[in-house]
């Protein structure tokens, strides 16, 4: 193999490989934030925020949050769901920078149910 057809071979496969580097939503950055809903942690989520402020979290992430029927922007970053807090309607969101925590203030609509037992089962003395 020549010097030349090395050198094409080379820029090549640099090429490619920089291909799947790039950022598949320009002006995005990733973080790994605590994230509270409803002042209760739910536990440290991998967050991609964007230039314009808007946060896209993975729609597995947010189920195991405790969030049902979330409807808003669904964009596909790396072949996972992601969705757009912006766009779904009853969620609030800050970014608590020194933090790095997120902050959601969501409709209990958009939360599942939850059931509690007050009842306790009595002791029977015999």
């Amino acid at each position: 193999m020549s010097i030349k057809q090395c050198a094409c071979l080379s820029l090549i496969i640099f090429f490619i490989s920089n291909l799947f580097c790039l950022p598949l939503v320009s002006g995005e950055e990733t973080a790994i934030l605590k994230i509270i809903i409803n002042q209760e942690e739910k536990g440290e989520f991998t967050v991609n925020i964007t230039d314009d402020g808007d946060f896209l979290v993975r729609i597995e992430d947010l189920k195991k949050m405790g969030l049902i029927e979330l409807k808003g922007k669904i964009l596909i970053i790396e072949g996972e769901e992601f969705l757009s807090l912006r766009s779904v309607e009853g969620v609030k969101v800050e970014l608590n920078e020194k933090k790095l925590v997120l902050e959601m203030m969501v409709d209990p609509h958009l939360l599942g149910k939850r059931e509690f037992m007050l009842r306790y089962e009595r002791c029977l003395f015999r």
